[in-house]
């Protein structure tokens, strides 16, 4: 495929000239390097993006608060579209040139909502949330295969009023040969709270990368993640944090289970303003490996200009405890099975975090089906 940027009659021409801009660096920009820190344990530097099967995804939505991205008016869109100083790689620059579907959600003040989105494997899914003052949303997302397509790229923003709430539901589950790049960033208002919940469980390469930038006072965030990767697969998870003001709290917990010859690298980052004093951030990394030939890095960092915080960060990676092992097959209970049970339960703490008992049940029976399978 060669890339170019396909435009409507109702586009604006500001909209028009940052898809250009965006696709000029992109097409100069090589692929990002291993060497590179942010590419750590991730090297795509061999993928050629125009040999790849690339479709537009579908995107479903059935609800009063969402419209379609290309219905809103201009202003909004262009107060909102990649608004947020984030960095952009070549992936993101293709997404911005290209995005070609999504929703825009808004949550006026005081209303509490739900909101259920679909959406199939493509290139440019786009979806921007905006949270009025004192409003509150429980948001699903969820992205699912398509009888063709070999790369996804999807950019999820949210903007939380002061006051405002968010549960973000993220599953992704798409077919084995598809490259996932996945971009997530949210900024926190005073007193907002951002709650992200996520399952990463399909793709052939899966790069999933989260921001919770926080900008006001009394902010909070918690970001609890399962990942499970087989054959050989590989996960790529970044999760970073932004304390810029004082009084916010932040929380990350992520496990991951890898087989056969999968792999894994968690980049976790904390950082924190000279301003930001009162702080509390904390990230958790967790990783099971079944099988020799599975790997996982946790890599976590943590930038601290203040010392009136408490921040800290703690990983591990290990095999399958052969005490536990023995213990439930001494009980009549097979090998595999076994695993199974070790596996559910080594999520279990992560999934009983999560504020909906119907997303527990669909997480549960997701890694439930991964683990038969496997």
């Amino acid at each position: 495929m060669e890339f170019a940027v396909e435009t409507t009659d109702k586009e604006p021409q500001w909209l028009i000239e940052r898809r250009q801009g965006a696709l000029e660096k992109f097409l100069s920009m090589q692929m990002p390097q291993e060497r590179e820190e942010d590419w750590r344990y991730t090297d795509i530097s061999k993928l050629d993006l125009k040999k790849l099967e690339i479709r537009k995804p579908d995107c479903r939505f059935d609800s009063q608060f969402a419209i379609p991205l290309n219905e809103i008016s201009d202003d909004l869109l262009k107060n909102h579209f990649l608004a947020m100083d984030v960095k952009r790689d070549k992936l993101l620059l293709l997404h911005e040139s290209m995005f070609s579907n999504g929703a825009f959600v808004r949550i006026p003040k005081g209303v509490t909502a739900n909101v259920n989105i679909q959406s199939t494997q493509g290139l440019g899914n786009h979806t921007i949330i905006v949270l009025e003052p004192d409003s509150t949303l429980n948001f699903i997302e969820e992205y699912v295969p398509a009888d063709k397509g070999e790369l996804n790229t999807s950019v999820v923003e949210i903007y939380a009023g002061e006051d405002s709430a968010i549960n973000f539901f993220s599953f992704q589950n798409l077919m084995k040969n598809v490259y996932d790049f996945s971009y997530k960033f949210a900024l926190a208002e005073r007193n907002a709270r951002i709650n992200w919940i996520f399952g990463c469980f399909g793709g052939c390469l899966s790069r999933i990368k989260m921001e919770t930038i926080f900008n006001g006072e009394g902010a909070s965030s918690e970001c609890i993640g399962t990942f499970l990767g087989d054959e050989s697969r590989h996960i790529d998870l970044t999760t970073n944090v932004y304390h810029n003001v004082p009084n916010t709290s932040n929380n990350i917990l992520a496990r991951g289970v890898m087989k056969d010859s999968s792999s894994a690298v968690h980049h976790g980052l904390i950082r924190i303003e000279k301003p930001a004093f009162k702080t509390a951030s904390f990230l958790e990394s967790h990783s099971l490996l079944l099988g020799e030939g599975a790997s996982s890095n946790p890599i976590p960092s943590l930038i601290i200009e203040n010392n009136d915080v408490r921040a800290t960060h703690g990983a591990s990676v290990g095999q399958i405890d052969e005490d536990k092992m023995f213990y439930l097959t001494s009980r009549g209970i097979s090998r595999e099975d076994a695993e199974r049970l070790i596996v559910e339960g080594f999520f279990d703490p992560v999934i009983r975090k999560i504020p909906l008992e119907g997303v527990q049940e669909r997480f549960r029976n997701i890694i439930e089906k991964a683990l038969v399978k496997g």
